[in-house]
Parts: C-alpha cells; structure tokens; sequence
C-alpha cells in the first residue's frame, strides 16, 4: 500500500463511520483485484482541490466550492468497460460470495455528504475518484 497524503488538508465534517465504511470497502475491492505479485500495490493519495467560483441568484459574489480528493489506485485486474456503469447499482457485482450492496453503499454515501465518486479503468490501472466538499 503506497500513501501519499497531502499533510495540509483541512477538517471537514464528515460521518466519521459511514467513510470508514466507503473507504474500506474500496480499498478491500482493490485488494481483491490484485493480482497478489510483488508489483501489485493499491495507491492512496489525498489533495486539496480548489474549485470553481458557481454564481447564486441574489448573491452578490459568487461562492467558491473546494474539495478534499481522495484517490485509490490500483493495479489489479480492471474493470471492464462495460461493467464500470454498473459498478454502483443494487445488487450488481461479479465476486462469487459478494452480495453487490457494498459499491451502492459507497455511492450512497458519498452522495449524502454532497461528494462525488467515478471510477476508471485504464490501462490495468483502476482508479477511483472521490472528492468530499469542504
């Protein structure tokens, strides 16, 4: 597991439990997938993201939305094209003992903390993308 955190990141409220549980269960899926060589690594980076500045009607300057972005990677097995749209729906996994509530979860998650995740496989690399507003 490779870290690279960004030492300078703001507090930001969270429910310290339910990203515990979003970060587990990505960062389990990218063990799962590895290929378990001695190249296989799973990468967490976090930054800080500045936004951009969203006009509101009736306010006179406009307000800056910024990020915290975490992004797991990992060399894996990827995902599928395909597949990766169906990534966060009920049910939906491939695992053999898996019960496809874990990455609609993680989404659910993420959307009640008005965050954003994707995820993208390229290259033998998958790499999800989460950024929490701060």
């Amino acid at each position: 597991i490779i870290e690279e955190f960004d030492p300078s990141l703001p507090i930001i409220k969270v429910n310290r439990e339910s990203l515990l549980q979003v970060f587990d269960n990505i960062i389990k899926n990218s063990i799962e997938a590895s290929k378990n060589t001695t190249n296989s690594f799973v990468k967490i980076t976090t930054k800080f993201i500045e936004g951009e500045r969203i006009k509101i009607p009736n306010i006179i300057e406009k307000v800056k939305k910024n990020y915290i972005s975490v992004v797991i990677t990992d060399n894996g097995v990827g995902v599928d094209s395909e597949e990766i749209n169906k990534l966060f729906l009920p049910f939906y996994t491939k695992k053999k003992k898996g019960s496809g509530i874990g990455l609609f979860l993680v989404k659910k998650i993420i959307n009640d903390h008005e965050g954003h995740i994707s995820i993208k496989s390229i290259n033998g690399l998958t790499k999800v993308d989460i950024n929490l507003p701060i």
